[in-house]
């Protein structure tokens, strides 16, 4: 494993570990991005080595200071997904936007649920980052966005506005962020049964354990880049503290399916690290 993912006070015994007891990376024929508002673009650092592993161990996905955009529309202009020694069939689906899984991908082939690679995060935490990006809600319609921009004053506001809690869920489950779907239990259980079947599963607030965990299952290569955060939301010129306020904390009944999706993501990925030997901080 790499240095980049065996941390300073691991013994020696474990490192022994994980190269004798451990499963062999399985490289990816093929995945799926699935990236859900507010989990991570940043790991399309790790994607992008992933699948262009010609590019230079040094290129980076962030932007110029004071430029927004899309990063990967940005990036794909300097390295031609094409011209970069990619493997063009192995990252299938759009690379760029928040595309769910949509049941027609999954019945015509185009995408099976085992090629599914993403984030998942506390949702509490990913509704407080959409609220402090400009409110962020995506597929929300302008004339409601702005209805809405009008109308919330708090994050719990916006968290109970119709549409925009829920959207991990919605997600997995083919339906955009912000849409105003029924998010029922069985919806959950949807949502729960494809995250399972997913070929990765990380979690938002683990980024280095999920960074690690995806190389020790996929291999590739490991550097500082895929540990960086390239969407810090302070350049932001509405950004509010990166941690709510106490008065503005959410709880798990603000976002209830999410936070069971959430719950049964955590368990996963802690059934995951165990396998791959991938190290648990004390206190998790």
């Amino acid at each position: 494993m790499d240095s980049h993912c065996l941390p300073t006070k691991c013994t020696r015994q474990h490192r022994d570990a994980v190269t004798a007891s451990y499963p062999s990376p399985k490289r990816l024929d093929r995945f799926r991005w699935l990236h859900i508002p507010k989990t991570g673009t940043s790991f399309a650092a790790t994607l992008y080595s992933y699948a262009c592993p010609q590019l230079p161990r040094n290129v980076s996905l962030a932007l110029p200071p004071g430029l927004r955009g899309s990063l990967v529309q940005t990036f794909e202009q300097l390295y031609p997904f094409e011209q970069s020694s990619c493997n063009g069939s192995q990252w299938i689906g759009k690379r760029a936007g928040h595309s769910p899984i949509t049941p027609k991908e999954l019945r015509t082939g185009e995408t099976r649920v085992e090629d599914i690679v993403t984030m998942v995060r506390d949702p509490r935490l990913r509704l407080w980052s959409a609220y402090r990006y400009g409110k962020h809600a995506h597929g929300m319609l302008q004339p409601e966005w702005e209805r809405m921009d009008a109308e919330t004053h708090s994050v719990r506001e916006f968290a109970r506005w119709p549409g925009v809690a829920g959207c991990q869920v919605k997600m997995l489950t083919g339906h955009v962020c912000a849409s105003r779907v029924d998010v029922t239990d069985a919806l959950t259980d949807e949502a729960i049964r494809v995250m399972q079947a997913a070929a990765f599963v990380g979690i938002t607030e683990l980024w280095g354990e999920s960074i690690c965990l995806f190389h020790a299952k996929f291999g590739g290569r490991v550097h500082d880049a895929q540990f960086v955060n390239l969407r810090n939301t302070t350049t932001f010129q509405r950004v509010l503290p990166r941690r709510p306020p106490r008065a503005h904390r959410l709880t798990p009944e603000d976002d209830p399916h999410d936070w069971r999706l959430f719950q049964a993501a955590m368990q996963r990925f802690r059934r995951d690290q165990l396998t791959y030997a991938v190290p648990v901080p004390r206190g998790t």
